[in-house]
């Protein structure tokens, strides 16, 4: 039955998208059928988790760890692929789906949603912009007080949208929901965050090299992937659900797209300097009190 679902997913999810962005404008697939297979997908996943009997697992074994390995080395062979030819990564309904997969195969029980979907998603909001103030607004900050405007496109936020959320729930279902807990239940809480959050999500961001046009912004885009998966990392195991971390990433994908700051004039470089070093400072402050802060919204709210 597993193969069966695993085989028909990757025809699905990875091989109909591939192909139809050979015909169809890849722009037009993300927007409506992408979004389209990920509901298809949800209900498909809904379907055989209906059909199983999940027991949470206490140890992982090598085999399912090797398992892991592999569909990830598959997911990122679909994600080189839609970047290389295409310019947009399509893979995204394919890595919840194989994700999903694979934790009800090795016993691993995703949990989505705690007792109040209302606090999942303010959750997710607050830790949407704890990712903010820790990387981006100090930049921000100094760009606008050296003249830089923001300029927010409406039309790019509304079309991205379900993109984006399908992008929150792939990659989240899967690196958090996923490889994050099975290399926890196996190395513990923090060498599992970082290989899966830190390490894993920043190979998984390379694939990108073929788009980039400069080193060292490639470097800096893998890093900031990296930081920022810890973070996600770090929600997920102090909230113990993942509609707040797929909120969070979404959220930062469409701010991300839609939202940019360009310079206008160039502030000198002691001041970009300071806003990394307050970034630094904020970021390894929340690295210390994350899953703390996180697990007590999950406890205090009022929703």
């Amino acid at each position: 039955m597993f193969f069966r679902h695993f085989v028909f997913s990757i025809l699905l999810y990875g091989f109909l998208p591939l192909f139809l962005s050979l015909f169809l404008s890849p722009l037009f697939i993300s927007v409506f059928i992408v979004p389209l297979l990920g509901l298809i997908a949800i209900f498909h996943m809904l379907h055989l988790r209906k059909t199983l009997e999940v027991t949470d697992i206490k140890g992982v074994e090598n085999w399912l760890l090797l398992l892991v390995l592999g569909i990830f080395s598959i997911l990122f062979a679909f994600k080189t692929c839609f970047i290389y030819f295409f310019a947009i990564p399509l893979e995204k309904v394919l890595a919840f789906a194989l994700g999903f997969i694979t934790a009800l195969y090795g016993g691993l029980n995703l949990k989505f949603f705690s007792k109040s979907i209302a606090r999942d998603i303010v959750t997710g909001f607050i830790i949407f912009l704890l990712m903010l103030i820790s990387t981006m607004a100090p930049f921000w900050v100094v760009s606008l007080v050296f003249g830089s405007k923001p300029r927010f496109d409406l039309g790019i936020f509304l079309v991205v949208i379900p993109f984006m959320l399908t992008v929150g729930l792939g990659e989240e279902v899967f690196f958090r929901g996923v490889l994050q807990e099975i290399f926890v239940k196996r190395y513990g809480l923090r060498k599992g965050v970082f290989l899966a959050s830190f390490l894993f999500f920043a190979i998984w961001h390379i694939a990108w090299v073929v788009r980039m046009n400069s080193i060292f912004n490639f470097i800096i885009f893998v890093l900031y992937a990296g930081f920022l998966g810890v973070l996600l990392g770090l929600a997920y195991a102090g909230y113990k659900s993942l509609l707040p971390v797929i909120i969070a990433h979404a959220t930062w994908d469409i701010v991300m797209r839609s939202l940019s700051i360009p310079s206008t004039k160039l502030a000198p470089l002691k001041y970009y300097l300071i806003a990394l070093i307050i970034s630094a400072i904020i970021y390894i402050f929340l690295l210390k009190h994350f899953i703390r802060l996180v697990n007590s919204l999950s406890k205090t709210s009022k929703f």
